[in-house]
C-alpha cells in the first residue's frame, strides 16, 4: 500500500506521548526560556521599583472602666474601641497637625498617602506605618504624629486611653519587597510555557517520524525492524555489530528478524541485489548495511558488501577494518584495478567487501558509467546477496543511480530526523528507478514498546546510545565531502 493512498488527516494532530518525550528531550530549552524570563522579570522589577522606607508606631488601647458599661470585659471593650481609634489616627485633624509641625516640610496629602493604620487581630494593639521614599521623611512624619496625637485624639474620643507602645525609629534600609521574587517566579513560569510553545511549534512545523506507528500511517511502508537506543558504555570502540556481544540480545535478534524478511523477499521475488539508503545523512544506513551483510553470512549465505557511498565511505569504519592497499570501487570503475583484486574477504565476519577509504571527486559520474553496471552484473552471478551502501537518497543523486542497478531497496529512518516530505521524495525516486522499497528499518527509537514478534520486531531494549555512526556528512554537488 503506497503512502499516496493513505487517508490524510484534517487539521492538527498531536501524539501526547511523543510530544511529552520531545519536551523531556528538549527540557534544556524550557529551562533556558524560564531562566531568561525570570531574569528579565527581575531586572524590570528592580529597574521600576522605588525604594520605600518604613517607620513604625505601635499603640495600645486601655478602657476606662467607668465609661464602658455595655461590654462584658475590659479586653473585649478595648478591642472594639481599637477599631474606632484606627480611624481617628488617620483623621484629617491629626494628620494636618502632624504635617504642620513636622520638622521636614510636608503637606497633608503627602502624610495621608504615607500613613497606614491597622488593628492587630483579636487584640487592642494598633500599628501605624509611615512609608515614604526617604528614611528621614518617614521618621520625621512618624515622630510628629507621636508628639501630637496625645493632644488631638482625646478631643475626638475620650472614652478610653490610647497609649504609645513602640516609639518610631529611623529606618536604616529600604523595605524588602516580595514583589521582585513574585515577578521572577511568574517570569519563570511564563518562560517555561514559552519554551513548551516553541517545542509545540517545532513539533508541527517539522513533520518527522517520531514513533514507529507513524511509518505505516504516513508512509505506507512495511517495517522490517525497529532498533531502539542502547548504551555501549566503555565498549563503543568495539562497534555496533551483531558480532559484538556488548550490543545486547535485542540488537542481535532484531537484525536476525530483518535478515529473515530479506531472505523471504529474495525467495519470493528472486532478488539478490539490495540497496540500503536513507533520506538524510546520519540515520544509520551504513550500520544497517554492515549488520545485514554479516547476519546473512551467519546464515550460510555468500555475501558481498559494496560501499557505494563514494562521497563519505564508512564501511571500513563500521567494520573496524584497517585501510587496505587494495583498490576499492573507484579503482575498478576507473580501470586501475580488476574486480577480483578489489574484493576483500573478511574472515572475521565471513563476508566479502569492496570499500574505499577516501572520498571521490565525481561520485555521480563514476556510478553512472557502464563499468558500474557491469560490476553489479558480474557480482550478481557470483554471490547469494549483494548489499550496497549508498549516499542518502534525498541529498544527492547517487542513490537514484544505484537503485536502477538494484533489485530492491531498504530505507533506514531515524527517529525525528528526516522530514516526512524528504522521505516521501526518496521513496518516489527509488521506486521510479526500479528498486522499489521493500520496507524500512526504524532506527534510534526512544519508545518503550514491547512488541516481540511479527509487527515491529522490537524487543523492548532501551538505553541512551543511538544506532549508527555520526559521520557528519557535508554533501555538496559534484565535489568532495567535507571531513
Amino acid at each position: 500500500m503506497s503512502y499516496e493512498k493513505q487517508e490524510r488527516s484534517k487539521g492538527f494532530e498531536i501524539n501526547t506521548a511523543v510530544f511529552f518525550r520531545m519536551v523531556l528531550k528538549k527540557l534544556w530549552l524550557v529551562i533556558i526560556f524560564a531562566v531568561i524570563f525570570a531574569l528579565a522579570g527581575t531586572g524590570i522589577s528592580t529597574f521600576m521599583r522605588k525604594d520605600v522606607y518604613t517607620s513604625r508606631i505601635s499603640f495600645v488601647v486601655n478602657t476606662l472602666k467607668d465609661s464602658v458599661q455595655a461590654e462584658n470585659s475590659d479586653i473585649s471593650a478595648s478591642i472594639n474601641i481599637a477599631t474606632t481609634y484606627s480611624y481617628i489616627l488617620k483623621s484629617r485633624t491629626l494628620l494636618e497637625t502632624a504635617a504642620e509641625k513636622c520638622e521636614i516640610p510636608v503637606d497633608y496629602n503627602e502624610v495621608l498617602q504615607s500613613v497606614n493604620v491597622q488593628t492587630m487581630t483579636s487584640s487592642s494593639v494598633i500599628e501605624m506605618t509611615v512609608k515614604t521614599d526617604n528614611p528621614d521623611k518617614s521618621y520625621a512624619i512618624a515622630k510628629s504624629i507621636v508628639e501630637n496625637y496625645s493632644t488631638i485624639v482625646p478631643q475626638i474620643y475620650s472614652n478610653a486611653n490610647l497609649n504609645l507602645c513602640d516609639y518610631p525609629v529611623k529606618p536604616t534600609a529600604p523595605d524588602t519587597s516580595a514583589l521582585t521574587l513574585v515577578v521572577a517566579i511568574i517570569g519563570a513560569v511564563l518562560g517555561a510555557l514559552a519554551g513548551v510553545i516553541v517545542i509545540l511549534i517545532y513539533y508541527f512545523a517539522n513533520e518527522t517520524i517520531r514513533e514507529v506507528g507513524e511509518i505505516e500511517r504516513k508512509l505506507g511502508l512495511n517495517i522490517l525492524g525497529t532498533l531502539n537506543k542502547i548504551d555501549l558504555g566503555k565498549n563503543k570502540k568495539s562497534g555496533l555489530l551483531v558480532t559484538n556481544k556488548n550490543v545486547g540480545f535485542a540488537f542481535i535478534e532484531t537484525f536476525k528478524a530483518i535478515r529473515t524478511k530479506v531472505e523471504s523477499n529474495a525467495v519470493k521475488e528472486g532478488h539478490k541485489v539490495f540497496m540500503v539508503t536513507s533520506a538524510c545523512e546520519n540515520e544509520g544506513k551504513t550500520t544497517v548495511s554492515a549488520n545485514l551483510a554479516v547476519t546473512l553470512a551467519q546464515n550460510g549465505k555468500s555475501v558481498l558488501l559494496i560501499d557505494a557511498d563514494l562521497r563519505k565511505p564508512a564501511v571500513n569504519t563500521v567494520l573496524n577494518l584497517e585501510n587496505s592497499t587494495k583498490s576499492g570501487l573507484v579503482g575498478v570503475i576507473n580501470g586501475k584495478a580488476t574486480l577480483e583484486s578489489s574484493i576483500r574477504y573478511i574472515d572475521k565476519y565471513n563476508i566479502f567487501v569492496i570499500s574505499d577509504s577516501r572520498a571521490s571527486d565525481k561520485p555521480s559520474e563514476l556510478l553512472s558509467t557502464k563499468k558500474m553496471a557491469d560490476i553489479i552484473s558480474a557480482v550478481r552471478n557470483e554471490f547469494d546477496f549483494v548489499i550496497i551502501d549508498t549516499a542518502p537518497a534525498s541529498v544527492v543523486t547517487d542513490a537514484s543511480v544505484i537503485s536502477s542497478l538494484s533489485d530492491a531497496s531498504i530505507l533506514v529512518i531515524r527517529e525525528d530526523k528526516a522530514p516526512v516530505s524528504r522521505i516521501k521524495m526518496s521513496i518516489d525516486d527509488i521506486n521510479n528507478n526500479g528498486a522499489y522499497v521493500i520496507g524500512c528499518v526504524y532506527n534510534s527509537s526512544t519508545g518503550k514498546q514491547k512488541h516481540y514478534g511479527k509487527s515491529y520486531n522490537n524487543y523492548g531494549y532501551y538505553g541512551s546510545y543511538g544506532y549508527g555512526y555520526e559521520y557528519g556528512y557535508g554533501y555538496g554537488y559534484g565535489g568532495k565531502s567535507s571531513k
